[in-house]
């Protein structure tokens, strides 16, 4: 099937789909602090999301952009499950949040595909890679259209990679108890093996999101990287996320030594955000495996601890982690105690 065609396929016009902010249907939060994070987003008047334009922009999407995409969303008068949310829309049609940014996904796909320049066209893959993720942002399990918006993200990206510097390879990793997942393995010029980092990203990106980081501090050095989703999203988004977080990546260490291209004697585990906390749990896990880790705007341990800040997270930051968990319509407090299982 060709890409134009997986594209019309996937985004045929619908409109019974859950709109992403009801998937977890009962909140006792009490008064939710506002957000400013460079790392996580800010909290915005009348949106549900974190708009996290900073990261948008590091990875590649100007602010023009991101302001274009808002401002169709804003001026729609579509259905709304709230109205006094703007990225409430609901139904895949104009003003809907994943609609409008996968749009402007197909509008650089398109330019990618007319491009004869390999380099350049490799780079519009990636652009358009980088917007599906945001159409698909933030990323909850069971999200339908946003699913639909990952199979695409991944499919730019999987383009992008054969256009630009360095190879990518898919790597499959069994999982006990779970569907296997896919990694990708990004390496730098060379023969190999190569040290390596395993990415260990947040519970509102996936494994294509860390483009930059590879690109701008891995490759350069001669340091290939790995990334895997987190469990519950994309491709393991059939392994459950538990209190044992770092099951998953845990799986994946203990296998590198079967991988030909890494060097299985100098690997680091890098944490941004939750995938923090999978990165620490390594270190203690499986040090014989490890000669470094680092971590980049950790969840705060207050955060996993304790219900009162659990309490005044945004709206959004809940709904992906406790669907993460598998809640939906389960009372705040049996979450509280899933979350606060979590050494």
């Amino acid at each position: 099937m060709s890409q134009a065609n997986l594209s019309e396929t996937l985004f045929k016009p619908r409109f019974k789909h859950p709109e992403t902010s009801t998937l977890v249907r009962r909140f006792n939060t009490g008064a939710q602090q506002p957000i400013q994070s460079a790392l996580s987003g800010n909290h915005v008047d009348h949106w549900y999301r974190l708009i996290n334009r900073l990261m948008w922009i590091w990875r590649g999407v100007t602010p023009q952009e991101i302001l274009d995409v808002q401002a169709r969303i804003v001026m729609s008068d579509a259905e709304r499950t709230d109205p006094e949310l703007y990225d409430t829309v609901v139904g895949y049609r104009g003003g809907n949040w994943i609609f409008e940014w996968a749009k402007q996904a197909m509008d650089w796909q398109q330019k990618a595909g007319q491009e004869e320049n390999l380099l350049v066209s490799g780079r519009h893959w990636l652009h358009a890679a980088n917007l599906y993720s945001i159409a698909a942002y933030p990323h909850i399990k069971g999200d339908e259209l946003a699913e639909q918006a990952q199979v695409l993200a991944y499919r730019a990206y999987e383009e992008a990679a054969q256009r630009l510097p360095g190879k990518l390879r898919e790597l499959e990793f069994s999982i006990p108890g779970a569907a296997p997942i896919t990694g990708f393995l990004h390496m730098p010029p060379g023969d190999g093996p190569f040290p390596t980092v395993l990415m260990c990203g947040g519970l509102d990106a996936l494994q294509t999101d860390y483009y930059n980081l590879y690109e701008n501090y891995f490759a350069p050095l001669g340091i290939a990287m790995l990334t895997v989703d987190m469990p519950s999203i994309g491709f393991s988004s059939k392994c459950k996320l538990t209190q044992d977080t770092s099951l998953l990546h845990q799986y994946v260490l203990q296998h590198l030594a079967n991988v030909p291209w890494v060097d299985h004697t100098r690997v680091a585990a890098f944490g941004f955000r939750f995938g923090a906390n999978i990165a620490v749990r390594l270190g203690y896990l499986e040090s014989q495996r490890l000669k470094a880790v680092a971590c980049l705007g950790p969840v705060v341990h207050g955060l996993l601890v304790d219900p009162l800040h659990q309490g005044g997270c945004r709206r959004c930051i809940l709904t992906f982690w406790l669907r993460g968990w598998g809640c939906m319509t389960l009372p705040t407090t049996r979450c509280a105690l899933s979350l606060t299982a979590i050494p």
